[in-house]
């Protein structure tokens, strides 16, 4: 009879938890994959969705129609015309307070306005020390009374 050869079996740590971690790896690489599909899909919709916006808003300002200041001819006070070398200058004086355009005279405001007061002038600090505010602290140490059923007898 032949000798058979020994058989010698290895136990190799790293590959036998590369094989068990192996299942969670995989699991997690899926996870993060439907993950990234989902936020692609969400910034191309997020996408169409301001584009739809903007085409709408462009649809609406083509259709507005502003009013010209220089259409309406009774905003004019004087019109005046000069020719400086090859080309003709006109000089229109408008009346913009008539027009839609003015919103109202510019009014002087006194920069720094007199207060009349018959309270002293007082800091700010001071003004605190004598109205402090009251902490909300102080209520949160209370003890809460528990009645019993059993009244005490003294």
């Amino acid at each position: 009879m032949k000798k058979r050869p020994k058989l010698t079996l290895i136990f190799d740590e790293e590959k036998r938890k590369e094989y068990l971690t192996g299942f969670r790896k995989r699991k997690l690489e899926r996870k993060e994959k439907g993950r990234k599909a989902s936020e692609k899909l969400l910034k191309e919709e997020i996408k169409a969705v301001k584009e739809k916006y903007r085409e709408a808003a462009r649809k609406k300002l083509e259709n507005i129609q502003l009013p010209g200041m220089l259409d309406s001819v009774e905003n004019i006070l004087s019109t005046e015309k000069h020719i400086v070398g090859d080309q003709d200058v006109v000089i229109q004086e408008l009346d913009l307070c008539s027009s839609h355009y003015f919103m109202g005279s510019c009014k002087e405001q006194n920069p720094n306005p007199i207060i009349h007061s018959e309270e002293p002038y007082m800091s700010l600090k001071k003004a605190l020390k004598m109205n402090p505010v009251r902490s909300k602290k102080r209520f949160r140490h209370r003890k809460k009374r528990h009645f019993s059923k059993h009244k005490r007898q003294n």
